[in-house]
C-alpha cells in the first residue's frame, strides 16, 4: 500500500490531497504582483496519529496552526477565524492572506491549484499552473512493467479516493485591474473597480480527470522516462477543463492598483499578535517569504 501511495504522489501530487475540501478564494491582485486572498475553506482533519483525547476546538487549533506555520509566500494574515465541525473531524477556516509574490504563494492544505503571475510592459498575465514534480528518470527496459503496475495500483486504490475527492469544490474569483482582458477558460465580468474573473472546479470533474490521467499510457510513459510530472499534469488539466487551452487571463493597458498593499499589510501586522492571542493559537507563522 505504501508503494502505491508513493506512485500516486509522484504522478499528480499537487491534487492527491484535494479530498473533501470546499474552498472559496477571492484574489485581489495588483499590477506589480502583490495582493491578498480571502479564504473560506472547510477541510477534513487528516491528523490520524493516535494522541491523547482533546476537545474538537483543540483539534481545530492544531490544523489552523499548521496552516499558519507552514504556508509559503505569506507576508501576514488578517481576520482569521475558525471552528470545529463534526467533533473536530472537519475544520472551517476564514481569513485574509497577504502576499508579495503570487508565484510563491502556497497556503497549506488550501492551495491545490497554484496561480502563476507574469508582469509585462503595461500588462499582467495570470495562469493556473500545476507544479512540476521531479524524480530520477526510469529505465526503458522497466517501462512496460511500470505502466502496468501504475494502472493496477490505481484500480486498487481509486475507491478510497473517489468519495472524498468528489466532495471537493474550489471556487476561485480574481479581482484584477481594469484593462483590455483576454481570457481562456475563465468567466469574465466587469466592475467599476476592475475586472472579475471566475473559475469553478468541482470534485466529480477532478476525480474523472484524475482517473483518466492515471490510465493514459502515453503520459505515464513520458512521466516515467523523463522523471517529470509535467506530461501527466498536462493531460490532467485538459481532461479537467475539457480542452487543451490554458486557464489564463492577460490584462493590458494602464493598470491601476486594486488596493494599497503596504498600508493594509502594516495594519494587519500590527493587529496580528492580538488576533493570535484571542484565537488561542500558540505559534506565530513565519511571515518572511521562503525560498524554494
Amino acid at each position: 500500500m505504501k508503494k502505491q501511495v508513493i506512485i500516486l504522489l509522484i504522478s499528480l501530487g499537487f491534487i492527491t490531497g484535494a479530498c473533501n475540501v470546499q474552498s472559496k478564494e477571492h484574489y485581489y491582485i495588483n499590477a506589480n504582483g502583490t495582493g491578498k486572498v480571502t479564504i473560506n475553506t472547510t477541510m477534513a482533519n487528516t491528523d490520524f496519529k493516535k494522541k491523547e483525547e482533546t476537545t474538537p476546538n483543540e483539534k481545530a487549533k492544531k490544523v489552523v496552526n499548521k496552516i499558519l506555520n507552514h504556508s509559503k509566500g505569506v507576508e501576514t494574515w488578517k481576520n482569521v477565524s475558525f471552528k470545529a465541525i463534526d467533533k473536530g473531524k472537519q475544520v472551517s477556516i476564514q481569513g485574509t492572506v497577504y502576499f508579495k509574490d503570487l508565484n510563491k504563494l502556497k497556503i497549506k492544505n488550501i492551495t491545490y491549484f497554484p496561480i502563476s503571475f507574469k508582469k509585462g510592459t503595461n500588462s499582467m498575465t495570470l495562469a493556473l499552473s500545476p507544479p512540476e514534480k521531479k524524480k530520477a528518470p526510469g529505465k526503458k527496459e522497466k517501462l512496460e512493467k511500470h505502466i502496468a503496475e501504475s494502472i493496477k495500483n490505481w484500480d486498487q486504490m481509486k475507491a478510497m479516493f473517489e468519495g472524498p475527492m468528489t466532495k471537493s469544490r474550489f471556487e476561485m474569483t480574481f479581482h484584477v485591474p481594469t484593462g483590455k482582458t483576454e481570457v481562456s477558460n475563465l468567466e469574465k465580468k466587469e466592475s467599476k473597480t476592475g475586472n472579475i474573473l471566475y473559475l469553478l472546479i468541482d470534485g466529480p470533474e477532478i476525480f474523472k480527470a484524475y482517473d483518466a490521467t492515471m490510465r493514459d499510457e502515453k503520459s505515464l510513459e513520458k512521466a516515467y522516462l523523463t522523471g517529470s510530472s509535467s506530461p501527466q499534469n498536462t493531460v490532467f488539466m485538459s481532461k479537467l477543463i475539457g480542452n487543451d487551452k490554458p486557464v489564463q487571463a492577460t490584462i493590458t493597458g494602464k493598470l491601476n492598483s486594486m488596493f494599497d498593499y503596504d498600508k493594509e499589510v502594516k495594519a494587519a501586522k500590527s493587529a496580528y499578535p492580538a488576533m493570535i492571542k484571542k484565537l488561542g493559537l500558540d505559534k506565530k507563522p513565519d511571515t518572511k517569504l521562503k525560498k524554494k
